[in-house]
């Protein structure tokens, strides 16, 4: 059996990807440690806040003076932008006090004054009542507004009822071509002028359709919502001389008892009011803000002790892991030990990751140049025409098992040359690759000759048949047939 060559390019092809596939499995797995050693960082990061916390727990003149020497200054302008910005807030809290307290007095004061206009415009108002109900003119013009209201309202539900039934009834007017002839005509009326023979017909179309009667119902359709119309519009108009009578009546009443001015002074209280209801709210609102305020910078581990925590780590992550533990020895509590121990494993991770982490970038660079001159390998074979048809290898060669175990350049130079060795053109016999495939030291050794041959002509061709054949049977007899089918020379 042999490998065809476009056989054994297919194999080139998945060998490719399968080493391809190694270089993005290292890549993920260097990449992997790069996340795992930003953990690591984190867990550190983490372990170093939780030491500058216990150096410093508060945010305190008495804990900066207690905590190391490195970090007092900075520890010091930290406490200074607190203690500034509480003086700042407490200043600030104090005008808006006062400005409220002012406020409210004003609010108070509004309001009294407020509730006495208010009482006296109720006041006023029961007066101007009882003047109207007792004034003559004004009684009898609200029996006339009334009076106009309801015949306006029952124009308005005639005018509904005869619109709906004109709508109703017309059409059927509307569509009799006798009636329509006969009105077209002006039937009945002065202006209708025939004569003879039409006259007698017309006259006998009209009674046979009562076209008098029929007449009277289409012009009381037509013409009565137009009169309705124009009742409603005078009805309307009676009811607004009324309605502008009493208003005139009582605005003078009004005018008389002083109740306008009380209403208009009322309202201007009213807005001055709401003009205070929201200038004290938009006081009370930064007075919370700043007691909020003012509540955290106060309390010692507030955002201005985030930021002297941060300072000190920051310090902390300056120092080396022996000094820290050297310092965590020389006090006499066991919390800054057990997180210096926390920081030193975590350190120990840290450095075996690194050492993985170069060889596995080692291991990733290695590959991808293996990669690459398998690429240069690949178009070496294509111009070497190893993937034409004529080309075979025998198949004790197993491309992707040396792929597999390939790691470096060198293994695909080795491959190569394996490679080389184990093609043979189209011109070789079954029996002599079945041979070749026998024995690989016989291989070797007669594809180095067939490369040397070049042209692979009978004689070189001969010539490695018997070195294969003396490599697998030995090489005591020099004449022995090797091969089935030679002719022996006598």
């Amino acid at each position: 059996m042999t490998i065809s060559g476009p056989a054994m390019h297919r194999q080139l092809i998945e060998g490719f990807k399968r080493l391809q596939s190694r270089v993005d499995e290292a890549r993920r797995m260097t990449a992997g440690m790069g996340d795992d050693r930003g953990t690591l960082g984190d867990d550190r990061s983490t372990a170093l806040l939780d030491l500058a916390k216990h150096y410093l727990p508060e945010l305190s003149a008495e804990s900066i003076d207690a905590t190391w020497s490195e970090v007092r200054g900075e520890l010091s302008q930290v406490l200074m932008r607190l203690q500034d910005e509480l003086r700042r807030s407490q200043t600030e809290l104090a005008k808006y006090n006062d400005r409220r307290s002012i406020e409210e007095d004003r609010l108070l004061k509004l309001d009294n004054e407020l509730d006495s206009l208010t009482e006296k415009r109720d006041r006023l108002a029961s007066d101007v009542q009882q003047r109207l109900s007792e004034d003559q003119e004004f009684v009898a013009l609200t029996s006339q507004a009334a009076a106009a209201e309801t015949a306006l309202e029952r124009a308005e539900a005639n005018f509904n009822e005869i619109e709906q039934d004109a709508a109703r009834k017309l059409p059927s007017f509307q569509s009799s071509t006798f009636f329509n002839y006969l009105y077209d005509r002006k039937f009945g009326s002065k202006q209708y002028a025939a004569r003879g023979f039409t006259r007698r017909m017309d006259r006998w179309l009209a009674n046979y359709i009562d076209y008098s009667k029929a007449k009277k119902s289409y012009d009381f359709l037509v013409k009565t919502p137009e009169q309705m119309r124009q009742i409603i519009a005078e009805d309307r108009k009676a009811l607004d001389v009324v309605m502008e009578s009493l208003e005139q009546r009582h605005e003078a009443v009004v005018r008389e008892c002083g109740l306008q001015a009380v209403i208009d002074s009322v309202q201007r209280l009213r807005d001055d009011r709401q003009s205070r209801l929201n200038e004290l709210e938009l006081i009370c609102s930064k007075v919370e803000s700043l007691e909020t305020q003012i509540a955290d910078l106060e309390n010692p581990r507030g955002d201005y002790y985030r930021q002297a925590i941060e300072a000190f780590r920051h310090v902390l992550e300056s120092i080396e892991t022996a000094d820290l533990d050297a310092r965590a020895v020389a006090t006499e509590e066991l919390t800054d030990d057990q997180i210096v121990a926390r920081i030193r494993g975590i350190d120990e991770s840290l450095e075996r990751l690194d050492e993985q982490q170069e060889r596995s970038r080692e291991q990733q660079r290695q590959l991808q140049r293996c990669l690459d001159a398998y690429g240069r390998m690949m178009q070496r074979f294509r111009a070497a025409k190893f993937d034409s048809n004529r080309s075979y290898f025998v198949d004790s060669f197993d491309l992707l098992a040396l792929i597999d175990r390939a790691g470096q350049e060198a293994d695909i130079d080795e491959l190569w040359s394996a490679m080389k060795t184990a093609q043979f053109s189209g011109a070789a016999t079954a029996n002599q690759v079945a041979m070749l495939a026998a024995n690989p030291m016989a291989t070797l050794m007669t594809g180095a000759m067939m490369n040397v041959a070049g042209a692979l002509n009978e004689q070189a061709i001969e010539a490695a048949r018997r070195a294969a054949s003396r490599r697998q049977h030995g090489y005591g007899n020099p004449h022995r047939d090797d091969f089935p089918g030679r002719r022996r020379s006598h």
